[in-house]
């Protein structure tokens, strides 16, 4: 199969895992997970509650003066939910 295909099948929301092979798949090991997760996140806690702080303030200071749209927290989550496809 096509990668286009196969791309158009997953995003048609069709069962795609027949196509797939499994054999050769692995689950990291703790250590390589561990690695892995750190890899992820360098900041530690207060670092990224910091930029979120600040992200959050950026937005809503948009917000208030214009330059950015809001939606009711309903309408978001079912905007994502039909988006990511949850029953």
């Amino acid at each position: 199969m096509k990668t286009e295909e196969f791309d158009k099948k997953f995003d048609d929301g069709e069962d795609v895992t027949g196509h797939l092979d499994f054999s050769r798949a692995a689950r990291p090991g703790r250590e390589q997970q561990k690695r892995l997760i750190k890899s992820l996140d360098p900041l530690d806690d207060a670092e990224t509650e910091r930029l979120w702080v600040e992200e959050a303030e950026r937005r809503y200071q948009a917000y208030k003066e214009g330059r950015l749209s809001a939606r009711p927290a309903e309408e978001a989550v079912q905007y994502v939910q039909e988006r990511l496809r949850f029953p």
